[in-house]
């Protein structure tokens, strides 16, 4: 089946307008063409179809070619625009090439216009191609632009947001700082042993608050907790807060680098101060020398286990520490039931305190980075 061409003919001649077609045939091509005489008629033409070729005679009555081909270029199309004409010249179809015409050829060499209207229709083809890849490419390249504007404003609103959360942590740390000096004052003018114990308590879980802000405050990302550089300076300040000396009792630690939510690492760190500072009011009395020993693992992987034990002296007989009366325990089994946490603490050899939660993982490449969801 021959390939359809549309042809625009800008001719006066019937006849010569049909030789020129039988010659385009003869390549295989079923062409459809239109002729138009002047300036009016081919400027409805090119507005009203699609054309593949036009081919121009150079001079006519009411119309010559630098002006069709001017018309041309005023409708903006790409058409390959081929001369034929009577006139011989070189200097003519210098003009007319130098004007955007592809090719000019002599009306009695007419054998060469159906290789001319292919190669001029295979270079539309190119340049069509060409035109779509640098629009696409420029659509590309606008997307990628748009896509930069909105990666640099949330960059800028995240850098915004951190710089507010440091804001806060440092202010929360200040606020808790200043109510934990004042306790610890009072406690110092406390009447009896009773209230100065239970300001000074009181005073530890507030600095426990104070200095995980500290740590949120000095992180590179403000809003997960490097828990064990919090549980290093958490036990640093109990053992200095009890005059607790490192050759009287002795500190083990074994964690995993664990980043934790604020929602998660401050029910955590809670429970650690009082465990901690169980053992080092109660577990070693009379200058006794013992053991305490921390311990934070991802195991099995996604779930953390926190591990609290000392070597000292034990809870007291028959006590069940869910149902004491003592504050400290009351506690640490509120605030594990806030973590959806399964809390035991045993009285065998020493005091053991094991809870364990589950976790969801951050970065399932980065063992060491493990983000926990707080209870709902």
């Amino acid at each position: 089946m021959s390939e359809p061409l549309w042809v625009l003919q800008v001719e006066d001649s019937e006849s010569d307008a049909a030789l020129v077609r039988r010659h385009i045939e003869k390549a295989g091509y079923a062409v459809y063409s239109e002729r138009v005489e002047d300036a009016d008629h081919m400027r409805a033409a090119l507005a009203r179809a699609a054309w593949d070729v036009i081919v121009c005679d150079y001079h006519l009555p009411r119309l010559d070619a630098p002006a069709a081909l001017a018309i041309l270029r005023d409708s903006h199309q790409d058409i390959p625009f081929i001369v034929v004409s009577g006139v011989a010249g070189e200097d003519l179809a210098v003009d007319m090439m130098r004007l955007g015409a592809q090719d000019y050829l002599m009306k009695d060499r007419l054998a060469r216009l159906a290789p001319a209207v292919e190669r001029e229709l295979r270079d539309a083809r190119i340049r069509l191609e060409a035109a779509h890849a640098e629009k696409e490419l420029q659509e590309s390249e606008r997307r990628n632009l748009a896509q930069q504007a909105v990666l640099d404003r949330q960059r800028e609103s995240l850098a915004h947001t951190e710089t507010l959360l440091r804001e806060i942590h440092h202010r929360v740390k200040n606020s808790l700082q200043v109510v934990s000096s004042l306790l610890r004052l009072q406690s110092r003018a406390a009447a009896n042993e009773e209230t100065r114990k239970l300001l000074q308590d009181l005073c530890n879980r507030i600095h426990s608050m104070a200095l995980l802000h500290e740590t949120l405050h000095d992180a590179d990302n403000p809003a997960l907790v490097n828990f064990q550089k919090y549980v290093d300076e958490l036990t640093r300040y109990l053992f200095s807060s009890y005059g607790v000396r490192g050759e009287q009792i002795r500190l083990h630690s074994e964690m995993d680098g664990l980043f934790l939510h604020l929602d998660v690492a401050l029910p955590c760190g809670l429970i650690i101060n009082e465990a901690v500072a169980n053992s080092l009011e109660h577990a070693f009395p009379d200058g006794r020398t013992g053991d305490v020993r921390i311990a934070i693992k991802e195991e099995p992987p996604g779930t953390v286990m926190l591990l609290l034990s000392d070597n000292g002296v034990g809870l007291m007989p028959g006590l069940k520490p869910e149902a004491s009366r003592s504050l400290g325990l009351r506690l640490m089994h509120m605030l594990a039931r806030q973590l959806n946490a399964k809390l035991d603490i045993q009285s065998r050899y020493g005091t053991e305190v094991r809870l364990q939660f589950t976790a969801a993982q951050a970065n399932p490449s980065d063992r060491n980075i493990v983000v926990t969801e707080p209870r709902p």
